[in-house]
């Protein structure tokens, strides 16, 4: 009597697998239906991703405008406009600090998981938490020393326009305070169970993929 080859009895444990993990993700899918609305479905917290979403839009629109009427003037008119660029370069601080932002309060942000992708998820909340703390610590320090660079230069006046430099100067310290209260509200907002459970799946994956393996090769030496 043949005993089963190796890639059949892999197959086989893959199949479970998957069957196992299709069960998971459908009972934190239910559990998440359950649960009550999160802070992001507030009113006000609506209010303030809306208007943060609506600000950087404009903030980029005008960045555009201004370049596209600056570059017409000085190649189609021949007559530039001076003042368009000291705008631009102040809006763009602006927009940076609007766009973090708004990654914050999406979660949207570049994260590296090849370690902590592997511990489990009570772990990866304290490291998360954790690293929210040092975050919100760096941009403390930040902004308060952007805030003594405006009290100190923000009186001076752009070229052209003679606006305040603290008008473009104080774009750091008001993004850093938002900022850092966006990454503690991420904390403090309720788990998603659905995000725990794919987590949790993705690490027992990663464990039981090479144990497969093994069983695959000792079956292999078995019928050998």
């Amino acid at each position: 009597m043949s005993s089963p080859e190796p890639h059949e009895s892999l197959r086989g444990a893959d199949e479970a697998r998957a069957a196992r993990m299709a069960a998971r993700i459908a009972a934190a899918g239910r559990k998440a239906e359950l649960l009550p609305p999160v802070r992001s479905q507030r009113r006000i917290v609506r209010l303030v991703d809306y208007t943060s979403e609506a600000l950087g839009a404009l903030i980029l629109a005008s960045i555009l405008l201004l370049l596209f009427a600056n570059a017409t003037g000085r190649y189609l008119l021949n007559r530039p406009i001076g003042w368009t660029q000291e705008v631009a370069t102040g809006l763009v601080v602006w927009l940076a600090v609007v766009g973090v932002f708004i990654s914050v309060r999406r979660r949207d942000l570049i994260v590296v998981r090849v370690i902590v992708g592997r511990l489990s998820g009570r772990l990866q909340r304290r490291v998360h938490a954790l690293m929210t703390f040092v975050g919100v610590g760096a941009l403390g320090y930040l902004g308060w020393y952007a805030w003594e660079y405006t009290e100190t230069f923000g009186s001076d006046t752009t070229p052209y326009l003679g606006l305040p430099q603290a008008t473009f100067f104080l774009a750091i310290p008001i993004g850093a305070v938002a900022i850092g209260l966006a990454l503690l509200a991420n904390m403090l907002r309720p788990p998603d169970p659905l995000e725990d459970e794919l987590s949790a799946l993705n690490t027992a994956q990663n464990s039981d993929h090479p144990a497969a393996v093994r069983d695959g090769q000792d079956g292999q030496e078995e019928s050998g």
